[in-house]
């Protein structure tokens, strides 16, 4: 099992290394998901009748919503392609400046994550977390019910890697995840109606499914919490 803290005890002096090995997986995450929006772009004009850039500023959420959720299985299907990809790309990459063993799906996703997550602890890059989110977005998707969810977390990721608005990238995510997320209780509007609260709900999800684990292997292991409870002993 990858541990967050085997990452910081034995690997923290490369992590200027690997996060730029990360913004060369940002650089060719957008290649690859550029290349389907644009297919799906054309698509959308001949559905539709107008042409919109999906994922980015020039269409509504409202909007977007309505026109993912009308294409075809093919697009679905390109999606989750371009994102079972990435865990394995990003290991190849990574594995360039750590040692990494991961044999499962699920387990590269997961180490994946935890990367990620001690590397936004590391640097506090806003973005890497953003990214993160919706990395745990797509590992939702697995588990989801709803057809078009991989298509709606790449759309997130696109339109957060065209114009860093988190807050509608996490929303998009989190409308094709809906169905599995911890918090989803709380999402009572529909997701163009308050966005924000999507977002909220994605990132407390995620929180508290990475965020918090990877903490706590890393107070334990460093004692804080040891040390919290002999002070309340006290």
């Amino acid at each position: 099992m990858f541990s967050a803290v085997r990452l910081v005890n034995s690997y923290s002096d490369r992590f200027d290394e690997m996060e730029r090995r990360v913004d060369v997986l940002y650089k060719e995450l957008k290649k690859r998901v550029d290349g389907l929006l644009m297919d799906l772009a054309a698509e959308v004009e001949e559905v539709t009748g107008f042409a919109i850039e999906i994922g980015s500023l020039d269409i509504d959420l409202r909007t977007t919503v309505s026109v993912l959720e009308r294409m075809g299985e093919s697009y679905y299907r390109r999606a989750k392609a371009i994102l079972d990809e990435f865990p394995e790309y990003f290991l190849r990459e990574l594995g360039r400046s750590i040692r990494l063993s991961a044999r499962s799906f699920e387990e590269k996703i997961d180490v994946v994550l935890k990367i990620m997550h001690i590397l936004y602890l590391a640097g506090g890059r806003e973005d890497v977390y953003h990214l993160n989110v919706l990395l745990y977005a797509y590992k939702l998707a697995y588990k989801s019910r709803i057809r078009f969810a991989s298509l709606f977390v790449l759309t997130g990721i696109a339109r957060f890697l065209k114009t860093k608005d988190y807050v509608l990238a996490h929303a998009l995510a989190a409308y094709g995840v809906r169905d599995v997320l911890p918090l989803r209780d709380r999402l009572v509007e529909e997701v163009w109606e308050n966005p924000g609260v999507w977002s909220t709900v994605l990132q407390l999800s995620y929180d508290y499914e990475v965020g918090s684990l990877v903490n706590g292997e890393l107070l334990v292991a460093w004692g804080f919490l040891e040390a919290i409870s002999e002070e309340e002993a006290l």
